[in-house]
C-alpha cells in the first residue's frame, strides 16, 4: 500500500489578486512505500531508495508527473501540480501550485543503498494562463489536467514550455 506524502504551505498569495489561501498537496511521488511526511518550507526529510542525479535526468517522475524543460545542473526542482480546484480565483486567475524543492544527496539508512534530502523550499500559486509563470517548471503533474488537455502529455520534454502554456488556453478566449 502506497503512503501519501503532503506539500504544505499558509498563506500563500494569488499573483493576480494576493487573496491568500493555505494549500496542502498529497502526493506519493517520493517513495510510495516509505514513511509518509508532512512538509511545509524550511523543513527537509530523507528519503532511501534514490539517488539525487535521477531528479535531474529523469523525463518522468512517475507515470502522471513529466519533464517540460531541460535538465539543469541546480540542486532542486520544481513541480507544478494539478490546478487547486476547477473554480478560478475570484479575481479570475485560473491557479496551480507550484512547487520549489531542493534535492542533495544523503547518508543511506538501513539497507537502502541511495538516499536523498528532500527540502521544501517553496509553494507558489501560478495562473496557469500567463506563460511567463511557466518558464521555471521543470515537472508538470497530469493527472487531472490530462482530463483538461489530453494532448498535454505529448508536449513533455524536450518540449518548449511555451508550448506547454498553450494547452491553458483561457476559457474566455
Amino acid at each position: 500500500m502506497a503512503t501519501l506524502d503532503s506539500l504544505n504551505a499558509r498563506a500563500v498569495p494569488c499573483p493576480s489578486c494576493a487573496k491568500t489561501v493555505d494549500v496542502s498537496i498529497v502526493t506519493y511521488l517520493f517513495s510510495p512505500f516509505g514513511t509518509a511526511f508532512d512538509l511545509y518550507p524550511g523543513q527537509t526529510v530523507q528519503r532511501e531508495g534514490f539517488e539525487a542525479s535521477e531528479f535531474f535526468v529523469e523525463e518522468s517522475l512517475s507515470e502522471d508527473c513529466y519533464r517540460v524543460r531541460a535538465a539543469t545542473q541546480e540542486l532542486g526542482i520544481s513541480i507544478l501540480f494539478d490546478r487547486i480546484s476547477s473554480d478560478p480565483c475570484a479575481c479570475g486567475a485560473a491557479l496551480a501550485p507550484l512547487v520549489a524543492l531542493e534535492i542533495t544527496q544523503a547518508l543511506p539508512r538501513g539497507d537502502w543503498e541511495y538516499a536523498i534530502r528532500l527540502g521544501l523550499l517553496s509553494i507558489e500559486l501560478v495562473d496557469v494562463f500567463q506563460p511567463a509563470s511557466l518558464h521555471k517548471v521543470d515537472f508538470v503533474q497530469y493527472e487531472r489536467l490530462l482530463q483538461i488537455a489530453p494532448d498535454m502529455r505529448e508536449l513533455s520534454y524536450p518540449a518548449r514550455v511555451d508550448r506547454l502554456a498553450q494547452i491553458y488556453r483561457d476559457p474566455k478566449e
